[in-house]
């Protein structure tokens, strides 16, 4: 509607404001806009051949044209960075588990790394405010190291969470710590087991939340200008029992919902980045609101001297 104001102004301005060269320009500005604001921000020639062939490898792994259709009905809904970032037999594997959710909060997978000492486990999940932070803390009640994670958010409102752990401990009994971190996860998304008050418990049991030795302060960055479409809250900081559980649910009491994570831990060092918008899918760029997700995030981690 706007092309086509700005296209109406124009002519009825009178020849000076509108002709071939004009038309031109405007109808290719358009043309980029519109393509941006259906595909999302990673929509250059590029990379949307790079998603259209991985499309196709992916439809090559199914086995009738049944499927197939299945996948493509499908395609449509996931967005150009969770194409990108993923293989495309991982994404085949992704769908088969979105196709078992069904009526259920969440359903994941858990697969054995080739040297046994890692799990990838693949959470696929109906999202809601709080989600990441909830299965963080679900699993640092059992024990269970993030090593990093991807979150990824599909535009049917579905979580597509990939935690790569370290095993429970004990792992003679190692099924039945699984059973009973879902089991877990299940009452924190019923509203049946505050996360907050078990973690509390759990840490004064084990120890002080602070790293053993003394660290510089965490450093924070809420970061608007990157990205047209998400704010970008960057986290520098030393590793601790909890510490995932701390920043996303110090996100989720500003209000805000984490559609791309990126988690890494080197030794004691962690750099945590999210894509968040608030609940209305809003970008939160009001210096008040940067300042708020700053403090929060500082008042939920260790105090350093």
């Amino acid at each position: 509607m706007l092309y086509l104001l700005t296209v109406a102004d124009s002519i009825s301005t009178g020849p000076m404001a509108w002709s071939g060269w004009t038309a031109t320009i405007l109808r290719d500005f358009f043309l980029k806009v519109l393509n941006i604001l259906e595909k999302g921000e990673l929509a250059t020639q590029k990379i949307v051949e790079a998603v259209a062939e991985k499309k196709n490898r992916i439809v090559q792994f199914a086995s009738t044209k049944r499927e197939e259709k299945e996948l493509q009905k499908i395609f449509p809904i996931m967005s150009p960075r969770y194409f990108l970032y993923t293989a495309a037999d991982d994404i085949y594997h992704h769908l088969k588990l979105y196709n078992k959710l069904g009526a259920a909060e969440f359903i994941w997978n858990i697969e054995q790394s080739k040297d046994a000492n890692r799990r990838a486990v693949t959470i696929c999940a109906k999202d809601r405010p709080g989600l990441i932070s909830k299965i963080a803390g679900v699993f640092t009640l059992n024990n269970i190291d993030i090593l990093n994670v991807q979150v990824f958010t599909w535009r049917n409102d579905i979580a597509l969470d990939i935690f790569n752990v370290k095993p429970p401990p004990d792992l003679l009994f190692e099924d039945e710590k699984w059973k009973r971190a879902k089991d877990h996860l299940k009452s924190a998304l019923a509203g049946e087991l505050d996360l907050t008050k078990a973690l509390k418990k759990k840490i004064s049991t084990h120890g002080s939340r602070k790293p053993k030795f003394s660290r510089k302060p965490p450093q924070i960055v809420v970061d608007n200008t990157s990205s047209s479409f998400f704010t970008i809250v960057e986290v520098h900081t030393y590793d601790f029992l909890g510490l995932l559980y701390s920043i996303t649910d110090a996100l989720y009491r500003c209000g805000l919902n984490i559609w791309v994570a990126k988690i890494a831990t080197k030794v004691d060092q962690v750099v945590d980045v999210f894509y968040v918008r608030d609940l209305n899918g809003q970008k939160v760029n009001l210096p008040e609101q940067e300042e708020k997700i700053k403090t929060t995030i500082v008042d939920m981690l260790p105090k350093y001297k």
